[in-house]
């Protein structure tokens, strides 16, 4: 299913007919429009109406374009407005509930919170996320603190960046996706071929962008390779994709 939405999110609103032909051709012949079909039926592909059904245009929905992407829309991340504030959790647990700081740290970092230093951590987002967390069960740590601040005495957001997220592995995921986008199956390769580099190219993907925060722009720092990455990733594989 992943590969599917990843397929129908980079041709964009295209004819039904031709997203069906490079199925055909990148994926498994004669199974495209039934994977199609079940994604519409989820809602995650929109079809438009046509008096010839295969000429009908399709899209991906909102739903089903956080599907692609692993539960983010990485340029309304992006695009995003920030007040100016972080948010901080701060927290100190006894080694008796280690079990909580476990999950807690855990929740923080599936949130793409930032790691500041010992329980510090910082996200530019409202923590909607980890007051969930309390609510569940959380709420008996030994001491649990939410902030909202800015940096001071000569500190920037940019050294908080810098300090609570490693770009330099962001980046390099983001490099190794690039080179196997480099490196496509030749028109002449064979079905499986394609459709392994396929599926590792959307794997690769997905594991560059896991730990990105996706910052909004303002705060993205200088050498990041997500924005471009996406970009490129983008218009090589439309044209791929246009070659069918």
């Amino acid at each position: 299913m992943q590969v599917a939405l990843a397929l129908a999110d980079l041709v964009g609103e295209i004819p039904l007919r031709l997203l069906d032909a490079a199925w055909d051709a990148w994926i498994s012949p004669g199974r495209g429009q039934r994977r199609l079909a079940r994604l519409e039926a989820a809602g995650a592909l929109a079809a438009g109406k046509a008096d010839d059904a295969a000429n009908r245009i399709v899209r991906l929905t909102e739903s089903g374009r956080l599907a692609a992407h692993g539960g983010r829309d990485p340029e309304k991340c992006w695009r995003r407005a920030w007040d100016g504030r972080w948010r901080i959790v701060l927290f100190d647990v006894a080694e008796r509930h280690r079990s909580k700081r476990i999950r807690l740290t855990r929740q923080l970092r599936r949130a793409h919170f930032g790691y500041l230093q010992d329980s510090a951590w910082i996200t530019p987002d409202p923590i909607d996320v980890v007051e969930t967390w309390m609510r569940d069960g959380g709420n008996d740590l030994a001491s649990l603190s939410f902030l909202e601040a800015r940096p001071c005495v000569g500190s920037t957001d940019s050294d908080l960046v810098a300090g609570a997220w490693d770009f330099s592995a962001i980046n390099h995921g983001y490099v190794q996706h690039g080179e196997l986008l480099r490196s496509p199956p030749s028109p002449q390769a064979s079905l499986r071929t394609k459709r392994e580099w396929f599926q590792a190219e959307c794997r690769t993907w997905q594991r560059a962008l896991q730990p990105d925060p996706l910052l909004p722009e303002s705060l993205l720092p200088s050498g990041y390779r997500g924005r471009r990455a996406w970009e490129t990733r983008r218009e090589r594989l439309r044209k791929l994709l246009a070659g069918v």
